[in-house]
């Protein structure tokens, strides 16, 4: 049984998938259903990568067996399907979760506390880095 909630939309114009996770994973089985849900948003980009806002405050913090596992069974999508991404955390038992997956994964991925906030990096960086980037 899936313990999990997973939100998503792709905004074509900005090329920015949303996703938004809900419940703190309690199984193997909740991280490949995520897994699964983000590749579906991710491939909506066609021909090319996408930037991410993953928006995790209402995810709580997962064990780091469940990281782990997440880390290694999406990496290999992340490269494929993703320009860049950060986290929106309003809480600050999120932000210390995102702070340490940035840590555990030698990465330094941002970190907002609103969608707004999120989007005006994300668009930003666009600027210099490219809207559309060919897989």
């Amino acid at each position: 049984m899936i313990n999990v909630k997973h939100e998503g939309e792709y905004d074509a114009e900005w090329n920015i998938v949303f996703l938004k996770f809900i419940n703190k994973p309690q199984s193997f089985e909740d991280i490949d259903y995520i897994i699964e849900k983000n590749e579906e948003f991710y491939k909506k980009g066609g021909e090319n990568k996408v930037w991410n806002i993953t928006d995790i405050s209402e995810m709580g913090m997962a064990s780091v067996k469940f990281v782990s596992y997440y880390e290694k069974k999406g990496r290999p999508l992340v490269d494929k399907y993703l320009i860049d991404y950060c986290a929106i955390c309003s809480k600050p038992l999120e932000k210390i979760a995102a702070q340490l997956y940035n840590i555990l994964m030698k990465e330094k991925h941002p970190i907002f506390k609103t969608r707004e906030e999120a989007v005006s990096w994300v668009l930003k960086e666009q600027e210099t880095r490219g809207r559309f980037v060919s897989i």
